[in-house]
């Protein structure tokens, strides 16, 4: 009777294993599908102002998701896909295939912009200082800096001039850094960022 009951409970546990597993495979296929259509602004979009993702640090992607949530950030496009999760799960597991993804790197600067970018961003603005000298950012338990290697020139240049615009955002490092910067030194540090 015993070994019945041992029997029983050992085919129980092994079947409830089975369908969560299974279940947790349906779950992160449906994220992966939510994040395939991410993917078609995010890595296969001709939008010059639409971010890359691929590689960027699940925490940074996480903490923009907030940022668009509680307006923060402002995006019509983007206020409404956030809002369209059905839980943080889902918005991690997003987070998290975009994460996994190999970055998009051109490894084709060179020139004199190349270099004075390269210049700017290492010694004058100290940029590296946090995005580091790869710039592939960091995470830290009190700071998430993005990876900005290989991204997208125009839209580093867009970031680049809302940092220096910003009126009520003093307390945020990028906003004291960009407001040091000129039109030809944004345009030359998101040239040699794009070009990393």
């Amino acid at each position: 009777m015993f070994n019945k009951l041992i029997f029983n409970v050992l085919v129980f546990a092994t079947l409830a294993l089975s369908v969560s597993a299974e279940a947790e495979e349906l779950s992160q296929s449906k994220y992966d599908e939510k994040a395939q259509l991410c993917e078609i602004c995010h890595q296969n979009g001709n939008d010059a102002f639409v971010p890359h993702l691929a590689g960027q640090s699940t925490e940074y992607i996480l903490k923009q998701f907030e940022r668009y949530k509680n307006g923060e950030r402002k995006s019509g496009i983007m206020t409404t896909v956030v809002n369209s999760f059905q839980s943080e799960s889902e918005m991690r597991a997003v987070a998290d295939y975009f994460s996994k993804q190999p970055p998009k790197r051109t490894h084709g600067g060179s020139g004199e912009a190349f270099y004075s970018g390269k210049h700017m961003f290492e010694q004058t603005y100290a940029c590296a200082g946090c995005h580091g000298f790869d710039g592939m950012g960091k995470v830290e338990p009190t700071l998430v800096v993005p990876m900005l290697a290989g991204q997208k020139k125009d839209y580093l240049v867009q970031r680049l001039v809302s940092f220096r615009e910003a009126e009520h955002d003093e307390g945020n490092p990028m906003t004291r850094v960009a407001k040091k910067l000129t039109d030809e030194d944004i345009a030359v540090v998101a040239g040699y960022l794009s070009d990393m």
